[in-house]
């Protein structure tokens, strides 16, 4: 495989799980969020967790990937960023010194979010009620935007190749 992650999970082992701690909200339902990162030829894949402040912050390990990856490959790593994501994580006090974008950046070779975000592609995966919504953006440095347009829902159990496909159709979509 093409993957460096700094977890020592292999993103073949959770495919398809569902977080028993995914975010709940008060009319019962759970969310469950990624993002799948493209610059200069890589790929990172992120978990976002939702704060006790009810904001979401990308938490965690970051799955990197060579931009040749499999479509299986992508996909399974967006499965074990989405199975890490939920439950309620604290709030930073601060975002200097254990900055949230710390893995990211340090898997990127880059010194900050400014600069990886100038040269970034960005799709937003969120995970509800049996359904995958893949997200394409637009960079508006900084952050992200939803092309609300460019939107594709799948089922969660779909093939791995084929969510690959659609992830990749994202990417290609993205600004």
């Amino acid at each position: 495989m093409n993957k460096r992650s700094s977890s020592s999970s292999s993103a073949t082992a959770i495919v398809g799980a569902i977080s028993p701690g995914a975010a709940n909200y008060r009319d019962g339902s759970m969310k469950q969020k990624a993002k799948l990162y493209e610059r200069r030829g890589k790929l990172f894949v992120r978990t976002s967790s939702m704060t006790t402040t009810g904001i979401w912050l990308e938490v965690g390990d970051c799955t990197s990937l060579e931009g040749s990856a499999s479509t299986e490959e992508i996909a399974d790593a967006v499965r074990l960023r989405l199975a890490a994501s939920g439950g309620r994580v604290r709030h930073p006090r601060s975002f200097g010194g254990d900055d949230p974008a710390g893995p990211l950046l340090r898997a990127a070779a880059v010194g900050s979010w400014s600069t990886f975000g100038k040269l970034a592609k960005c799709v937003k995966i969120e995970e509800e009620e049996g359904r995958l919504r893949i997200s394409p953006t637009i960079n508006n440095r900084p952050g992200f935007t939803v092309i609300e347009d460019g939107v594709i829902q799948v089922p969660v159990d779909t093939d791995s190749r084929v969510l690959g496909e659609h992830l990749r159709q994202a990417l290609a979509a993205s600004k």
